[in-house]
């Protein structure tokens, strides 16, 4: 459906679909001219820290290929090499260790290329300042990373030896945080908590209390896109209900939060 959106859209480019495995889809855009036209709509309004470098970076490389493309000098090593050295800096601000990362760049150069340093690129994500976002953008950026879910919570008073606890995470990398404290600041009256760990190189922005789950659900749930994550957001208002009801002491309604739990699962992107 949200792919369906953005190729109507753009009627002009070339999209193409590629099946992947647990039943996801990959939305791809290869014709030159396609992308650097792409690049330069959806850019003004990128805000993660890395998407915005990458996107800057993906069309410097795409405007050189389109420029160069007829030149008599077009494939020669100056052209290669400078590709070469910015599909480099691209690799960087890289979440993902697929793809060119397995290509010894270095090696095709003829000299060492600087790899991924995170320190480096925390303390340059500190001069990025996103630009402020409506809910519609946060709905979207929510559809893509963010995960609601009901968690166990042992409590030898509670009726069934535990008791559930919805819960909305929406995890970046340590140096896209500065988009979570922003998220914080809009929020802070849902007392968001916000927990970086680099040992995974993860910031996670994190809302737990029943309130602050569902206050954050309901403002976004009118704009996001995602029927997967619509469904799912669904669910944890029904389950906030019962909970805050009192009415899963009762068998059949803690019943009712297991199943809930499990359509969950069901509709998780982690399997």
């Amino acid at each position: 459906m949200v792919f369906n959106e953005i190729v109507e859209s753009f009627p002009e480019f070339k999209f193409t679909f590629k099946k992947l495995k647990r039943g996801n889809t990959l939305l791809r855009l290869r014709n030159y001219r396609d992308v650097s036209k792409f690049i330069k709509t959806v850019k003004p309004h990128l805000r993660i820290f890395t998407n915005v470098r990458r996107a800057i970076i993906l069309e410097d490389i795409v405007d050189f290929i389109l420029e160069k493309m007829h030149g008599k000098h077009y494939g020669s090593e100056e052209h290669f090499g400078f590709l070469l050295s910015r599909i480099a800096e691209l690799r960087k601000y890289s979440k993902r260790s697929v793809g060119i990362k397995h290509h010894n760049i270095g090696a095709l150069l003829g000299r060492e290329v600087e790899g991924k340093n995170v320190e480096a690129l925390i303390e340059e994500s500190k001069s990025y300042i996103p630009n402020d976002f409506n809910n519609e953008y946060l709905a979207g950026l929510f559809d893509a990373e963010g995960y609601v879910g009901l968690c166990f919570q042992r409590n030898p008073r509670a009726t069934f030896g535990r008791y559930l606890r919805p819960y909305v995470n929406l995890n970046l990398a340590i140096y896209d945080a500065g988009v979570l404290f922003k998220l914080r600041e809009k929020f802070t009256e849902f007392n968001p908590r916000i927990k970086i760990r680099k040992s995974n190189n993860t910031a996670y922005f994190q809302i737990d209390t029943l309130d602050g789950v569902e206050g954050f659900i309901k403002t976004l749930y009118p704009f996001s896109k995602l029927p997967t994550m619509k469904s799912r957001l669904s669910l944890i208002l029904d389950a906030i209900e019962i909970i805050r009801n009192k009415t899963h002491y009762s068998e059949n309604d803690w019943n009712k939060l297991l199943k809930i739990r499990e359509e969950l699962k069901a509709n998780s992107k982690r399997r």
